[in-house]
């Protein structure tokens, strides 16, 4: 879905884009076991794990379980539905009194904000739109040893 809407009053300007996806059940890699981002995801994301002491319903297992429960590890789905602020832009035209002796018809000023707010239920703080964490542009090779 996508809505724009331009508010104008006078010389000033208010263009407004929304978009966003409704009904995505999608893998949560970063929630789920066995990812490259194992590390990042224990040290940011507290979870109320499984184990002998801690018999939950809430996380079954982490991969220090995984030998102890036979090797078999849980996938975690989640809704990625969101709606998202993608484009904001203000802008102002100058008086045409103050541009016509400069030889201009018209003089714009901008201010624009890109992707400001992402609202979702997405648990794992990444963008709801990629399907993983690979899907987030890096330089090359930058996590390649």
């Amino acid at each position: 879905m996508g809505l724009t809407n331009t508010f104008s009053y006078g010389n000033l300007s208010l263009d407004v884009f929304m978009h966003g996806v409704h009904g995505v059940t999608k893998l949560s890699r970063l929630m789920t076991d066995r990812n490259t981002q194992n590390e990042i995801r224990r040290n940011t994301i507290v979870k109320d794990w499984w184990t002998e002491d801690n018999p939950t319903n809430e996380w079954v297992k982490n991969d220090a379980l995984a030998e102890y429960m036979g090797g078999q590890l849980g996938l975690y789905y989640e809704d990625a539905s969101f709606v998202r602020v993608k484009d904001i832009s203000l802008s102002y035209d100058l008086p045409k009194a103050m541009i016509g002796k400069v030889g201009f018809n018209r003089i714009r000023l901008y201010v624009t904000g890109r992707n400001l707010f992402t609202f979702s239920k997405w648990k794992n703080n990444l963008d709801p739109e990629l399907d993983d964490q690979y899907d987030i542009p890096l330089q090359k090779n930058m996590y390649l040893d």
